[in-house]
């Protein structure tokens, strides 16, 4: 699950600072988000922070619906039972969780991580100081769909397995990488995508792209198979302490040479 929360309304406080709740906890599945105006500017109502807050969102005279029965803050604030113009952080949010939505409905198998790190990273700058929020930006929407290559999603054989039987194909290359064992050869379909995050879990098998139908085909394809995961931190594919020289990774490519496509490679040394 993935939360998107607001900054919080008390008018500059530094949420580094003065944290506050949910919004200021620094957790992989948490996207904080405070106010602008309509010149980009911290709302004067906004709280901030350049390490407690993801990102910044429109939140200024927002027209929003309202109850359809009159509560007492309407009643006090003049607010009408239909629509209004509102502001505050609660009105930021919601930019931001109709993009996350979107994000998934375009592609539903990213990881939470996956669909934060993406949104961070295709942000227009907008911040007068980056030290306003960690990305310094409001999302770009576009950005954000556009940073993920097109294509169609991939299988995975195991290469003892029978190339012919469609319940031996994995849809993912984790789901190949927990059934392995060692000694073991994954095939990943070449000409596809995996948007996905891979942990070894010490297992001594190889990993390479090519043809699933004929798994006795060496060739492989590394500038036509991609795996795609976006973090803030990590590693899209982890090798842990169990994995020796009989590991091998074998076809991973980056094509397009953009910093936030790079892939990692980490080794826990624990």
């Amino acid at each position: 699950l993935l939360f998107v929360t607001a900054a919080g309304n008390d008018y500059g406080n530094d949420n580094d600072v003065n944290p506050v709740y949910p919004a200021s906890y620094d957790l992989d599945n948490i996207i904080s988000v405070m106010s602008t105006d309509h010149d980009d500017q911290m709302s004067v109502f906004s709280n901030y922070g350049a390490t407690s807050i993801d990102v910044a969102e429109p939140g200024s005279g927002i027209v929003s619906t309202t109850p359809t029965f009159e509560t007492m803050s309407m009643m006090v604030f003049g607010v009408s039972t239909d629509y209004a113009m509102i502001s505050g952080t609660s009105m930021s949010a919601p930019h931001v969780s109709g993009a996350c939505a979107l994000i998934w409905s375009q592609y539903p198998t990213l990881a939470h991580k996956t669909v934060k790190g993406i949104l961070l990273k295709t942000v227009d700058p907008v911040m007068s100081s980056p030290r306003l929020c960690l990305s310094g930006g409001r999302v770009n929407l576009y950005n954000a769909l556009t940073l993920i290559p097109s294509g169609k999603a991939g299988k995975v054989l195991n290469s003892k397995d029978d190339p012919s039987d469609s319940a031996n194909l994995y849809s993912t290359i984790q789901d190949a990488i927990d059934d392995a064992d060692d000694g073991d050869v994954l095939i990943a379909e070449a000409n596809a995508l995996f948007l996905e995050v891979i942990d070894f879990k010490g297992k001594a098998i190889t990993l390479r792209s090519g043809d699933i139908s004929n798994p006795n085909d060496p060739n492989i394809s590394p500038e036509d198979t991609i795996i795609l995961g976006i973090l803030d931190e990590g590693s899209v594919v982890t090798f842990q302490s169990g994995e020796g020289a009989e590991t091998v990774f074998r076809f991973l490519d980056e094509p397009h040479g953009s910093a936030a496509r790079q892939v990692s490679l980490a080794v826990d040394a624990d």
